[in-house]
């Protein structure tokens, strides 16, 4: 999965509020979104996600009003 950093930011943020939330982020995701990859020709922060852990990125990215298709969000691309 490709993310814009500040895309990846918000991944930061939903995984260090998992105590605080009552659907916690999927097994594994803080572990793999503190582990991200930048690339730099692509611009983008690399992860490898399984289909459960993209589901949970992409409920922190809503959660935090980024979503695909609106609110100037940035496209989220697998």
């Amino acid at each position: 999965m490709e993310l814009r950093s500040a895309q990846t930011d918000v991944g930061w943020v939903f995984v260090s509020l998992a105590d605080h939330l009552q659907v916690p982020p999927a097994d594994g995701l803080a572990e793999l979104v503190r582990a991200a990859v930048h690339d730099r020709a692509l611009a983008c922060w690399l992860l490898c996600l399984t289909r459960e852990q993209m589901e949970s990125l992409a409920y922190g990215l809503w959660l935090h009003g980024v979503t695909p298709l609106g609110g100037g969000g940035e496209p989220v691309r697998p």
